[in-house]
């Protein structure tokens, strides 16, 4: 009599390598976790600059929030005062120019309450002798004349060459062998530089571009705006 084969049964084996998947899967991903976690607590340990979480970004107590006074900053105003304007700007730009009579009634409002700190940000690419610039009124600054060259670069409507600088530096009776030299000096770039680095640092796309403490104002602003602020940061 003829038997009939027994049709094979496929099913208990898929599901045994099924499982043996799966039960892999978890082993990795549980692998994986821990390792997450190890590398997070090694990341909070070395203090890095930034750590990534959950698709945020959470930055540390080292990193720049605010503007920093240097031993090189040039500083107007009573040294003590408890309010600080820092100002971030390039000696081309037309904003920053108009905001200097500005900023000067607010020196002259509150003398012993405000100080204003500069800080050079030369980005017009178009002028090629804008950084020169910045530099001269760091020389102006070794031989203590910095506001006053600061002054004369804002009325010389952008004429940034390198014969106009060293007459505005005759004009205020610098010493040219020294102005000249510092000029060609990399450190003096380099503090100007420095500067950059910061506005970079803080985010500063375009100048004028002010704090007043840490309350950020950009662009043209009234005399009035800058009170409230004043007023306000006095308040407490």
């Amino acid at each position: 009599m003829f038997k009939k084969k027994p049709t094979p049964n496929y099913l208990k084996p898929i599901i045994i390598i099924l499982v043996a998947l799966l039960a892999l899967f978890i082993i990795l991903l549980v692998i994986n976790f821990a390792n997450f976690l190890a590398a997070n607590q090694f990341s909070n340990q070395n203090n890095l600059e930034l750590i990534p979480y959950n698709l945020m970004t959470l930055v540390s107590s080292t990193a720049i929030t605010v503007p920093q006074i240097y031993s090189d900053s040039p500083v107007k105003g009573n040294a003590k005062a408890p309010i600080t304007i820092y100002e971030f700007s390039s000696f081309d730009c037309l904003y920053g120019q108009t905001m200097q009579a500005t900023l000067n009634k607010i020196l002259k409002k509150y003398p012993q309450q405000i100080k204003l700190v500069w800080k050079d940000l030369p980005i017009d690419e178009q002028n090629n002798n804008i950084m020169l610039a910045h530099q001269a009124s760091r020389c102006a600054q070794e031989q203590d004349k910095f506001w006053q060259y600061h002054d004369l670069l804002w009325q010389s409507d952008g004429n940034f060459t390198l014969a106009k600088l060293q007459a505005l530096a005759d004009k205020l009776n610098l010493r040219r062998l020294d102005f000249d030299s510092c000029l060609k000096n990399q450190i003096t770039k380099a503090v100007v530089e420095k500067d950059i680095s910061e506005a970079n640092d803080l985010l500063i796309s375009g100048t004028p571009h002010f704090y007043i403490n840490e309350q950020e104002i950009m662009g043209l602003a009234t005399e009035e705006d800058f009170s409230k602020i004043i007023e306000q940061e006095l308040k407490q």
